[in-house]
């Protein structure tokens, strides 16, 4: 601590708060450990999706309207039948799945 606190009775307050803010700054770390970890995980399997399956997989699982509409969109953009993109999806949520899963054992690589 910068100064000596004489009357901690007065100055208790501040010692609470200076624990939750470490309890937060250690909670946020715990947070960016496992975001990194998670994206050394996906990333590699994400990129070796072709574009379209990342488009397909981006539009409905990415964003603000996630799900909704996106057969819709992506039928205007890609101009496909719902049949085909949902062909699509299934087989761009299957490849990355096989992509981050072992089939064999169900192991995480």
């Amino acid at each position: 601590m910068f100064f000596e606190v004489k009357n901690k009775q007065t100055f208790g307050w501040y010692s609470a708060k200076s624990e939750m803010i470490k309890d937060d700054v250690v909670t946020a770390f715990e947070q960016y450990k496992r975001a990194t970890e998670f994206m050394a995980w996906v990333l590699p399997a994400w990129t070796s999706l072709d574009e379209q399956e990342q488009t397909v997989l981006r539009e409905f699982y990415m964003g603000e309207k996630l799900h909704s509409g996106a057969s819709a969109r992506l039928q205007l953009r890609m101009n496909y039948s719902d049949r085909s993109i949902e062909r699509m999806r299934n087989s761009a949520e299957r490849k990355l799945m096989l992509l981050l899963f072992d089939n064999k054992t169900g192991i995480i690589h």
